[in-house]
């Protein structure tokens, strides 16, 4: 969980990868389990001390007498609140509701106790099935969860978080001499994000000491040297040289690294207006001094104004391999052949190439193929698929309403014809195109489309083809986009194009039924197509008000059937 605290999303709550666990228990036991607790609270104050707990167990001649009293308390809540206990061991803390925050604290501590309170003797006798690496993982796993709640401003207990955190790192150097790891003396490039976190949470309860500076700086090493994967990765590199600037200052040290890191963070902070939040929370603290990065950046960065579409499309592209992303990486490469792909290193582009084969090569006899102008055409074509603009990403966020149902990712397809802007003076990429028609279409009902432009053998293999394209991660979501793109007002290019984007991303957004009206700047909003098969758009099937039912009908009617020669009608 970042700094901005919970997601306050209206989506389920996710099960964490890092524990494992089956699906969470329904969020109506959840809450009973709370309101349990809320009606018997002096049952709750006897367990939660020592010799409550002993004398419980003694007048109820309790099996678990004699048992360790962490392995005990432990489980007689488990019994006694046993959907809290399973929703808070595997829930992502951010999904958490915020009206059940404060037991989902509390039972984080009853956690973190059932795994280091124990001797080693007893944990091996108590917790055979865990090894000593899978017992360090759940100790660093449960403090993590404590120390994010107790960051998030919802709870603001900022130097406890300082105390779990420093715990952490030591636990896990302890583990690393245990088991004589190679970095046992330097356990930053094994775990960088752990330093992270604690520098982070050090910058933000105002400790801006050479203690913060090393781990700061630690973070840095090992970023450059793991192959850990990080979620969120670029936001923790903006927020590490963003304090690393104002720790400099305040030790008035190294000034020429002051202000390279501060430049560095200018730089990128005003490539992602999305980062600007939990920036502001960094460098706007009671009884700091003015942040050298917020200083360059001047307080008009600070006014709350809707991000620039400009600003939006600076934005970096990803490797489509690894999703790493500058500043993470140096430099991406676009693939030479197709122009349609980028990557991060020359290992990715091998790994990815039995996937990126089949299109590079289609790709490639297009541009061979293709008259000069409608190679430039092509060309523009391509870029504006890869610029994450808002036509890009919100446009396609709110066009699948995925804030309202995250798994419409893998039910439902997006179509776009996409038309070059060729009386446009303006040179930036996303004034090239513009978007004449978006619809979405439930996946199995256009199947059969689907399987005629890419030439399917069968329905089920194009089907297969597909889930593939669309397989989910545990935090990242894909989503697939159809375009056709018409050139030199003659020639329809067909193509497919797969966007991923972070859950916390999609969770932290509201849904904004106007989407339609900001995909294109200068332009009407784009209509809706309707396929060769006769499809309905699906955009409002999720929702069953005559509103949306209303909307749908006056938005399909009249509409010409989307066929090649129907495209190019639709053009003039």
């Amino acid at each position: 969980m970042d700094i901005l605290g919970l997601t306050q999303s209206t989506l389920p709550p996710r099960a964490s990868h890092r524990y494992s666990a089956e699906e969470l228990p329904p969020l109506e036991k959840v809450i009973s389990d709370v309101e349990y607790l809320k009606r018997n609270e002096e049952l709750v104050r006897q367990l939660d001390t020592d010799e409550g707990l002993q004398e419980y167990m003694a007048q109820n001649n309790h099996e678990l007498q004699g048992y360790p009293i962490a392995y005990a308390q432990a489980m007689i809540w488990a019994y006694f609140v046993p959907d809290l206990w399973n929703f808070c061991l595997s829930v992502v803390t951010e999904d958490v509701p915020e009206d059940i925050l404060p037991e989902y604290i509390w039972m984080q501590r009853k956690n973190l106790r059932y795994h280091t309170d124990m001797s080693p003797e007893e944990q091996r006798c108590w917790l055979p099935e865990a090894n000593p690496g899978e017992r360090i993982d759940q100790r660093l796993y449960f403090r993590q969860n404590l120390a994010d709640c107790l960051l998030c401003p919802q709870v603001n207990q900022m130097e406890e978080a300082v105390v779990e955190l420093t715990r952490m790192v030591e636990d896990f150097k302890s583990y690393l001499y245990t088991i004589d790891s190679p970095n046992k003396d330097t356990p930053w490039l094994e775990r960088p994000l752990l330093f992270a976190r604690l520098a982070e949470a050090r910058v933000l309860c105002n400790y801006l000491d050479d203690e913060t500076k090393v781990a700061l700086e630690r973070f840095l090493e090992g970023m450059a040297k793991t192959t850990e994967i990080i979620n969120d990765l670029p936001w923790h590199l903006i927020v590490t040289r963003m304090s690393l600037a104002l720790v400099l200052h305040v030790l008035s040290v190294e000034p020429e690294k002051q202000q390279s890191h501060t430049d560095w963070a200018v730089s990128h902070l005003r490539k992602r207006p999305q980062y600007k939040d939990r920036a502001i929370q960094f460098m706007l603290r009671s009884g700091q001094p003015l942040h050298p990065v917020l200083a360059k950046l001047g307080t008009d960065w600070l006014e709350d104004k809707p991000s620039t579409e400009h600003a939006e499309c600076r934005q970096e592209r990803r490797c489509v391999r690894c999703q790493r992303e500058r500043p993470v990486v140096k430099k991406l490469v676009m693939c030479t052949k197709c122009k349609s792909a980028c990557y991060c290193s020359q290992e990715c582009r091998k790994a990815d190439w039995p996937r990126h084969q089949p299109i590079c090569s289609k790709w490639a006899s297009i541009w061979f193929r293709a008259p000069a102008q409608v190679a430039k055409q092509l060309g523009n074509a391509k870029q504006w698929e890869m610029t994450p603009g808002a036509f890009n990403s919100a446009a396609v966020i709110h066009a699948l309403a995925l804030t309202q149902d995250i798994s419409r990712a893998r039910t439902h397809v997006i179509f776009r014809i996409l038309v070059p802007a060729t009386r446009t003076k303006s040179r930036a990429v996303q004034d090239k195109l513009y978007v004449s028609k978006i619809g979405v279409f439930k996946l199995e009902d256009v199947l059969p489309d689907i399987q005629l432009l890419i030439s399917g053998p069968t329905l089920e293999i194009t089907r297969r083809s597909i889930s593939r394209m669309l397989d989910q991660g545990q935090d990242y979501v894909r989503v697939l986009c159809l375009n056709w793109t018409v050139l030199q007002g003659v020639t329809v290019i067909f193509s497919s194009k797969s966007f991923t984007f972070p859950q916390t991303q999609i969770r932290r957004m509201s849904y904004d039924p106007s989407w339609r009206d900001k995909v294109n700047r200068d332009r009407p909003p784009p209509g809706v197509p309707i396929l060769p098969s006769g499809t309905p758009d699906s955009e409002f099937d999720y929702d069953e008000s005559p509103l949306a039912a209303r909307r749908v009908a006056s938005r399909n009617r009249d509409i010409p059937l989307l066929s090649s020669r129907g495209i190019l009608r639709m053009m003039t």
